[in-house]
């Protein structure tokens, strides 16, 4: 026997006429058996292939009617057990398994390409972040440029790389670009670079501290605030 049961939008079902037409049963009587147990069968997800609702006071439009796999085993059961429909309730629990097995392989392609398209997204944004992260250290080759924990340190003020980024920031000394990285390591999305590290230029950051009034610490304060950071 072909197939008889249809996938659609990963969704088993049967139609009425192959139901009748492997049955042997003639369409009159059918359509009989589906009227007279129409509420059991809208409990069990009787339904119209447009996903239309059936409600119990209406007529069935029986050309658009779709069998899912209880619906259609429990019609089954309410038919003569003639050999034709012994033959089709073999048949039927065989094709239900058979479809379930393909609707399972196809939930797993597309696990699979979720996780490829995951892969290549974090692939992109570590890219981003390298390519960031040269820019950044590319200073480091200019005169006067040194990093925030240099600077902290050089200074001794009392004050975190993160918070000491942020008055950068504001004063519109540290580009969008290092502002943007220090975001990205903020998200946890990558490790390449703390926020110490992040280079700009010497004097001019030691200005803002000095507009800000950062107090200075000890020796042993300062060490503790650079392995915070880290």
């Amino acid at each position: 026997m072909q197939n008889i049961v249809k996938i659609e939008k990963d969704e088993m079902f049967v139609d009425l006429k192959s139901i009748i037409r492997f049955t042997k049963n003639s369409e009159n009587s059918v359509k009989e058996l589906v009227r007279k147990n129409k509420v059991d069968l809208i409990t069990l997800g009787l339904s119209y292939h447009s996903d239309l609702s059936i409600s119990n006071g209406e007529d069935l439009n029986y050309s658009e009617l779709v069998f899912n796999e209880d619906v259609a085993t429990y019609l089954i059961t309410l038919m003569q057990n003639t050999q034709r429909v012994k033959e089709f309730k073999f048949n039927l629990v065989k094709n239900f398994r058979d479809a379930r097995k393909i609707i399972r392989e196809n939930i797993c392609l597309t696990n699979k390409d979720q996780v490829k398209k995951l892969e290549k997204e974090n692939e992109q944004k570590d890219e981003k972040i390298k390519k960031l992260s040269e820019s950044v250290y590319a200073k480091t080759r200019g005169h006067g440029f040194e990093t925030v924990f240099r600077i902290i340190a050089d200074t001794e003020s009392d004050i975190s790389a993160s918070d000491f980024n942020k008055l950068l920031f504001e004063e519109g000394i540290l580009e969008e670009e290092e502002y943007t990285l220090k975001r990205y390591i903020s998200n946890g999305i990558s490790s390449m670079i703390s926020n110490g590290s992040i280079v700009v230029h010497a004097d001019t950051a030691k200005e803002v501290l000095k507009k800000y009034n950062v107090k200075k610490v000890d020796d042993r304060q300062l060490r503790l605030d650079f392995y915070e950071e880290n």
